[in-house]
């Protein structure tokens, strides 16, 4: 009856039988040997593992598993022994796969497939009996999991069972210890570092959330939540003791791990560890892995002294210690020594900068670094030398802007222009010298750029690229053929300019950007603009307009800048068109449209789409029409394509969704009745024409919902209350109901105050109601519904706090 099923299938079994028969087995294998008689003169302990290992036997595939996912904790519980022998068979047989089950997080299966089989082996891992084989089989499901976004991992349950500092198991310290050796250790190597390590205890917060506990078994109850702080700190020496051993046999795979979890060693037995790491010899690795240690104990050392007020850095005896180390280790190669230095922009330092200078004395601190290493390099190697340092190093840029601030820079003025020509690193590093050197004195690169004319177009324009982004280059783009600016600008990537010295400027370099087929990046460049000044007023609104529509038909065409980058900056402009009011009210309202789906309704509001709405209820009708069919149920003539069509609904739902305008509505929130009284009936004349009557009241009702009080301080207005009595429409009513009750949004309530805010507001409507209830019995009627319904709503939230209490 607990059988399996591919995703997609109707079980023959609902959920609900196959847990009450998976439930009612574990009830009879915790009690029955008391209560329950021998069925056949077999044991019923013995009749109920058989049953279970038939069940889980009959598909151990992963999608088999899956399939009894939601039973297997009552299964586990009923027969572990069953339980554990039909997971090894699905490990060990090559022709079961369950390592599927964890490989499938987002495939077939969905979901945390496995999440279920790990708390099942969890649970059962409460029994000593049993805790030793869980931990072989964790290990093993730890080898073959892929790994994924959900923190239910077998290496996560392992974990959670040594941790050590909560207790998560009845074995003593000395158990797990065994556990450790004799199976993790012996069997599984990496698995066994990697535990070890991450039990280590941390100084900076300890989180872990406990394991899953059986529902009947007694094999969980008494356990001390809290361990005894003695026998932990044996249990973590002992912990200890075996990483250093692990680490010494296999110092190459894991002395780095080490020294970067070095600061979760205990501080008493932190120098044994470093004794450890003293003691190797670091003569017989490569220089590649010597690079790669001494690049992480410089960053620890330098981490802990540049914090060595914190709680968690290391005592200077400890860092003096880790230093002797790395002044043990012989790197004769001055470029792998050094190109730490040309890696990232602020490198640590074996003797880190102090914190309180400023940004730029650090930044000083660094380039003599860099500098003198710089001259070091090419005393020893010349050209060929600094070559060598810019294919190894991680940033190549810091070569060319040291070369730039060094002596060396007239030695190095040829190569860099034959530089220009290359597609590699050696580019990177001219345009960065030339840009650092034009930026300290423009009169540098004028012999280059007088030499441009023998050059080839590549040549120039990379030139051109290093050059900063200001008026002297636009003067010189304009003395050369179109061939070489539309390079320029279809390449350029760095566009910021001082707008606040020429405005005039800004309409030009978007200009440029979209006429060389760059609409993203031209709004990108938009967004500097608009950030250079509060109050700009002289961006051209045809010009954005244009490059609007041109991202929306083609958003993926300048593949240097993604839409998701400029989404924001979209919404600005749309906000600066919307004020500066230069373009027609049916242009921005089309603009809108077509960036509906990224309005976020909080900063700005599609206030052209909602006085088109306002002014011309056949939009308003129009909008409904394409999200509600017919009510006769008759196709409309489509032809345009399915994702067209459905992207329209989409846009047309979001925009009926927050739509709060009221037709005939003033600026100060009055409402002209006459013009209301129009727009309602023309709307209602036109929904029964294409057949949505019914629909078009209920959304004309909604509509209505977000009007203002009266001016008699009653809500709803009084042009509002006169449609309602005189159209006499349920549906419209139903839709002012729904419109109004859908505009309360989310609410916050503490945990004990039950239903009192709506019974308040229920309060409020039958007042108002009471009080209109002559003139406008209509709405009135409303009112009074509006309030029974929050009145029974309120009634709901009581219960829940008594269920609560």
């Amino acid at each position: 009856m607990i059988s399996t099923n591919n995703k997609g299938e109707l079980p023959k079994y609902s959920d609900k039988l196959k847990l009450g028969i998976a439930d009612t087995l574990n009830i009879l294998a915790t009690f029955g040997k008391k209560d329950c008689k021998m069925l056949d003169g077999i044991s019923l302990n013995n009749k109920v593992s058989y049953w279970v290992k038939k069940i889980l036997n009959k598909d151990l595939s992963a999608k088999g598993w899956y399939s009894i996912r939601k039973n297997l904790t009552s299964l586990a519980e009923a027969a572990p022994e069953s339980f554990l022998e039909s997971i090894e068979k699905s490990i060990y047989k090559d022709e079961y796969c369950i390592k599927e089950i964890f490989s499938k997080e987002n495939g077939f299966l969905g979901g945390c497939p496995h999440a279920n089989l790990l708390w099942a082996l969890e649970m059962v891992s409460w029994d000593l009996d049993y805790l030793a084989q869980v931990v072989k089989i964790l290990a093993e499901l730890s080898q073959v999991d892929p790994g994924g976004s959900y923190t239910n991992r077998p290496f996560n349950s392992l974990q959670k069972i040594f941790l050590g500092w909560t207790n998560n198991t009845n074995a003593s310290y000395s158990d797990l210890i065994k556990i450790i050796d004799a199976h993790l250790i012996k069997f599984y190597p990496d698995v066994a570092w990697k535990l070890l390590i991450s039990i280590l205890p941390k100084k900076i917060g300890k989180v872990s959330s406990s394991i899953h506990k059986p529902n009947y078994r007694n094999w969980a109850e008494s356990i001390e939540k809290t361990a005894n702080k003695e026998d932990y700190n044996e249990y973590i020496e002992k912990i200890v003791e075996r990483i250093i051993e692990l680490m010494l046999e296999s110092p190459k795979a894991r002395l780095i791990e080490l020294v970067g979890d070095i600061n979760d060693i205990p501080d008493k037995y932190l120098i044994k560890c470093i004794r450890s790491i003293q003691s190797i010899e670091f003569d017989r690795f490569s220089k590649e892995f010597l690079l790669n240690f001494v690049n992480e104990l410089r960053n620890i050392i330098s981490r802990h002294r540049e914090y060595d007020e914190t709680k968690w850095s290391l005592s200077k005896e400890y860092i003096n210690e880790l230093e002797e180390v790395l002044s043990a280790i012989t790197l004769e190669d001055t470029i792998l020594k050094n190109k730490y230095l040309f890696d990232e922009y602020f490198p640590n330092l074996i003797n880190p900068v102090d914190k309180e200078k400023d940004y730029k004395e650090h930044e000083e601190i660094i380039y003599k670094h860099r500098l003198e290493v710089l001259n070091q390099i090419y005393q020893e190697s010349g050209i060929k030398g600094i070559k060598r340092l810019i294919k190894v190093c991680g940033d190549s840029k810091l070569v060319g802007r040291t070369i730039a601030y060094s002596d060396l820079k007239s030695c190095f003025q040829e190569e860099i222009l034959n530089w220009l020509e290359k597609d590699n690193k050696l580019l990177i590093v001219a345009q960065s010298f030339i840009t650092t050197v034009a930026r300290d004195n423009s009169d540098y690169v004028k012999p280059m750029i007088e030499k441009m004319d023998s050059w080839n177009k590549t040549k120039k324009v990379n030139l051109l690229l290093a050059l900063p982004f200001n008026n002297y280059i636009f003067e010189l783009l304009s003395e050369l053929d179109e061939g070489i600016q539309k390079e320029y600008w279809q390449s350029i990537n760095h566009y910021y300019f001082d707008y606040k010295e020429d405005l005039k400027k800004i309409n030009w370099l978007i200009k440029q950007l979209f006429k060389n087929g760059r609409p993203l990046a031209a709004i990108d460049a938009t967004n500097q603009a608009l950030r250079s000044s509060d109050d700009i007023t002289s961006l051209n609104c045809n010009l954005l307009s244009m490059i609007l529509k041109e991202v929306a038909s083609n958003p993926d065409k300048d593949n240097g800048i993604s839409f998701f980058k400029v989404k924001d900056t979209i919404l600005d402009i749309i906000k600066y068109i919307q004020r500066a009011g230069e373009i027609s009210k049916e242009e921005i309202a089309q603009i809108e449209w077509i960036y509906l789906q990224i309005f976020n309704f909080r900063s700005i509001q599609p206030k052209f789409l909602e006085n088109s709405i306002k002014n011309n209820p056949d939009f308003f009708v129009q909008i409904v029409s394409w999200i509600y069919k017919s009510e006769n149920g008759e196709k409309e003539d489509e032809t345009l394509d399915k994702k067209i069509v459905e992207d329209r609904v989409d846009r047309a739902w979001k925009l009926l969704h927050h739509i709060s305008v009221i037709p005939g509505e003033r600026e100060d929130g009055s409402i002209d009745f006459n013009i209301l009284r129009e727009w309602v009936l023309e709307a209602r004349k036109l929904f029964e024409e294409c057949d949505r009557k019914v629909i078009g009241d209920i959304k004309i009702g909604e509509l209505l919902s977000h009007c203002s009080v009266g001016n008699d301080g009653i809500w709803p207005h009084e042009a509002v209350r006169k449609i309602i009595e005189r159209i006499r429409s349920f549906d419209l009513e139903s839709g002012f109901k729904i419109g109004k009750y859908n505009s309360r949004g989310v609410t916050t309530r503490a945990v004990f105050e039950g239903g009192i805010q709506e019974f308040e507001l229920a309060k409020e409507y039958n007042k108002q109601a009471e009080e209109i209830k002559f003139e406008y019995p209509r709405t009135s009627r409303v009112l009074r519904q509006l309030a029974r319904d929050y009145e029974d709503q309120g009634r709901r939230e009581d219960m829940k706090t008594e269920l609560i209490d």
